[in-house]
């Protein structure tokens, strides 16, 4: 691997005689080593190595961005040079920069030195745990990985930021099976930096688990009805990301069709909504500590209690509207519990549904969604019945923040974000 330093040395040499005295740029590289297992059986042992380099120059108030993953003289020139080439050729907009100076860190996140042998234990109890513990899954693939990175950001105001980040993967690919009887593929994904417990132990894994052997038995119901759903931590975070894309982002605000616009720091959902990103929090692995615009990251609450409390915008979009940039590099939310069993939530609920995810376009402006639940189960007099297919749901982003019935007192935790179970009324259902 390239010493990061040494190439940064080099990037500000070419820089410089090009006569760029405003840049930045951030150069990484990874390597991953990786297990591969099909069919019950490991038969890919391999390394694998990732460069990248993303290099910003101004001409003026005109800006350019270039990327590239070849770290030879030429390659860096090459990168260089398209970075300068586009700023040349791009319209001035004083809107585009870079952030202010910040202190200068080294951020070091997870487990940086892999415990290979313990790893591979791990793998091979797992797979004798599905076996014996799940016997009606069937293991289609599974992907190991320890990967390591090291990250070198640095603009001109003054910041360098240094990163070295650890951690261990284990993505599976599985079915219910029993018999003639089969499910459609069902997924997890444990991200870890230690390997204390089994892998079965996991909540993210165990739950999904459960849920395929549960679709063993799935039929379709017909009929339409208007009831709660349960949407589960795998469902509940795709609906936050259609929150962030339709009322939070950069391209809402700059077309101003956010319908939170004018909501800052007003009430835009049910008062026990809190949602955070947190990436400075022990249970969890940050996705990074510092934006691409060079601010370094800020625990920074999204919704406070049902209170819009920032916009999640980058720096260009913020000066151009007048806004303030959110200090976010990532997606480590953590989502605030409740005191509701999630036992309990069923139990109290009439009819409905438990989503495990959605399958659908994005939201429109208004907030209309619809699309087909996954991984659902139908409920009915406080009893799970059947999983369910073919069944559509559909209702409104906005409002279904504010028919909250109820939050779990479990969360799950997949590793980079901390989520419950999310009760919403006003839902429609709809089988065949």
């Amino acid at each position: 691997m390239k010493d990061l330093k040494e190439l940064s040395v080099k990037i500000d040499s070419l820089l410089e005689s090009k006569g760029i005295t405003k840049n930045a740029y951030s150069i990484s590289e990874r390597e991953t080593q990786e297990f591969n297992m099909e069919d019950g059986a490991f038969n890919l042992l391999r390394t694998l190595f990732d460069n990248s380099l993303a290099v910003v120059s101004f001409v003026g108030e005109k800006q350019g961005i270039a990327t590239g993953n070849d770290f030879t003289d030429e390659g860096l020139e090459a990168t260089v040079e398209a970075s300068v080439e586009a700023a040349n050729s791009a319209e001035p907009d004083a809107c585009k920069d870079i952030a202010p100076f910040e202190k200068n860190e080294v951020f070091n996140i997870g487990c940086l030195k892999p415990d290979k042998e313990k790893f591979f234990e791990r793998l091979m109890e797992l797979q004798k745990d599905l076996k014996e513990k799940y016997p009606k899954i069937k293991l289609m693939m599974a992907i190991a990985q320890y990967s390591s990175s090291h990250q070198l950001y640095k603009n001109t105001n003054g910041t360098v930021f240094e990163t070295n980040t650890g951690k261990y993967a284990v993505l599976l690919e599985f079915a219910g099976n029993d018999g003639d009887k089969t499910t459609s593929f069902n997924g997890a994904e444990i991200i870890v930096t230690e390997l204390d417990k089994p892998f079965i132990e996991y909540d993210s894994l165990r739950v999904k688990l459960d849920e395929s052997v549960a679709a063993l038995n799935e039929t379709s119901f017909e009929g339409k009805f208007e009831g709660q759903v349960i949407l589960t931590p795998d469902a509940l975070v795709q609906f936050i990301s259609f929150i962030i894309m339709n009322y939070l982002s950069d391209n809402v605000i700059l077309e101003g069709t956010s319908r939170w616009l004018d909501k800052l720091n007003e009430k835009v959902a049910d008062e026990r909504i809190t949602i955070v990103n947190d990436p400075f929090s022990k249970e969890i692995i940050a996705d990074g500590m510092y934006t691409a615009d060079g601010f370094k990251a800020e625990t920074t609450p999204v919704i406070e209690k049902g209170v819009l409390k920032n916009f999640l915008l980058s720096l260009y979009a913020a000066n151009k509207t007048g806004r303030k940039p959110a200090k976010m590099p990532g997606s480590n939310f953590i989502v605030a519990n409740g005191d509701t069993p999630y036992a309990d939530m069923i139990k109290s609920m009439k009819k409905g549904l438990i989503v495990g995810g959605f399958s659908g376009g994005m939201p429109s402006a208004n907030g209309e969604f619809s699309g087909v639940a996954k991984n659902s189960f139908l409920v009915e007099n406080g009893e799970i019945k059947d999983a369910v297919t073919e069944t559509m749901i559909n209702g409104n982003l906005g409002e279904m923040f504010n028919h909250l019935v109820s939050i779990s007192k479990e969360t799950i935790n997949s590793g980079q974000m901390i989520l419950p179970y999310y009760c919403v009324d006003g839902i429609v259902i709809s089988g065949k």
